[in-house]
């Protein structure tokens, strides 16, 4: 019935709509195309979730090298950076400066308690809550809030905190990660006490990994427009099409994830040169396991740490 209905179907990602072609609608196949722009149905609307300065400044460079500003050809107007690298460094530095009045209003918006986050919730007074939340402004925002559901790993990431080797050296980065989403069952309830006991057996805990539950399209924006680096991890062959993680890259967010789904289009990991300065890239890869666990093949813990180093390190370098 939806082959007949349909003028057009589309999946989540290549491999997605590949399988939707070849053996689900193999009867409508000439209906299973690919997005023109994107190459799969994960777009994101730029007047919602690309943060107002960073259109802005974008619209600005677009004029510099004589681009429509109303209908610009994206993949000719980063071509034409590249081909300009005075240009291209002052776009990064404008970026960087975007970037921090997104995290600003986040920050704001999160010591307002839009996102049900209290004081009483992370152990320290009320006064003490809008402090801790101003000392994200000079820190690596990472964010896997996705929908609460166990392939999405929320508990993945709270076993790596959990463990005090791991524990360290996530300190050591000061990376700050914000985890959790839209609640289905008790899966939820049971990462979030996870993170409240955490906090109360280590204290600086309270500054290293934070629970987001008020998660949703009014809100959401906040978050993707703050981010740092988006993350995504998933079981093996689990994932479809994250969007979160194409809403935080517009913003400029890099990406650390597992390559599943439709992430493996999007992400490609980082190159330097022989001087160490990166040179093109959109993310950090992280590996999976070798062996099962569960009966799922599941990301591994001590390359996710490695992402979150490697990642918090040049965000400072970026910023000094």
């Amino acid at each position: 019935i939806t082959g007949r209905v349909s003028d057009v179907i589309t999946g989540c990602s290549t491999m997605h709509t590949r399988i939707l072609r070849e053996h689900i609608f193999r009867k409508f196949a000439h209906k299973v195309v690919e997005n023109d722009l994107f190459g799969n149905s994960e777009g994101s609307y730029i007047p919602r979730w690309q943060a107002k300065e960073i259109q802005a400044f974008i619209r600005k460079y677009l004029r510099k090298l004589k681009f429509d500003t109303k209908n610009p050809n994206y993949y000719l107007f980063f071509e034409a950076l590249e081909q300009a690298p005075a240009l291209k460094e002052s776009f990064i530095q404008e970026l960087l400066k975007a970037k921090q009045a997104a995290k600003q209003r986040f920050i704001d918006a999160l010591a307002r308690g839009v996102f049900f986050m209290s004081s009483e919730e992370r152990g320290i007074e009320r006064s003490a809550f809008g402090i801790l939340c101003q000392t994200f402004l000079a820190r690596p925002i990472f964010t896997f809030v996705r929908r609460m559901v166990p392939y999405k790993c929320a508990n993945s990431i709270i076993d790596v905190f959990e463990y005090p080797p791991y524990r360290e050296r996530i300190i050591k980065a000061f990376a700050t990660v914000f985890v959790g989403g839209r609640k289905f069952d008790g899966f939820a309830d049971e990462q979030r006490n996870r993170i409240r006991r955490l906090t109360d057996q280590d204290a600086r805990m309270r500054e290293f990994i934070w629970f987001i539950s008020n998660h949703h399209v009014f809100s959401s924006w906040l978050l993707q427009q703050a981010t740092d680096f988006g993350g995504m991890l998933s079981w093996l062959g689990k994932e479809a099409g994250p969007t979160s993680s194409g809403n935080a890259q517009q913003n400029g967010a890099a990406t650390v994830a597992v390559l599943d789904g439709v992430i493996s289009e999007r992400l490609k990991p980082i190159v330097r040169d022989e001087h160490g300065r990166i040179i093109s890239g959109t993310g950090y890869v992280v590996g999976y396991e070798k062996h099962l666990s569960g009966g799922e093949t599941k990301p591994d813990n001590d390359s996710f740490v490695g992402a979150l180093e490697q990642a918090s390190k040049h965000y400072f370098d970026a910023y000094n």
